[in-house]
């Protein structure tokens, strides 16, 4: 798996604690409090490991 959505919580003693790992994540949440643009970047990720492997070396 590429990726994926882990749902954290914090304990009452401030440990985290993984309380669910999602194989097809939802990031509307994780997008709703991030400035960065996460469907671009797994977008970028796919496109330099699956579609054209070696892209990123071109591009710099």
């Amino acid at each position: 798996m590429d990726y994926a959505g882990v749902d954290l919580m914090r304990g009452r003693d401030g440990r985290l604690m993984v309380i669910e790992v999602n194989s097809i994540p939802a990031w509307r949440g994780l997008q709703g409090v991030a400035t960065t643009d996460i469907a671009g970047l797994l977008v970028d990720d796919f496109i330099d490991r699956r579609v054209a492997p070696g892209r990123a070396e071109r591009r710099a």
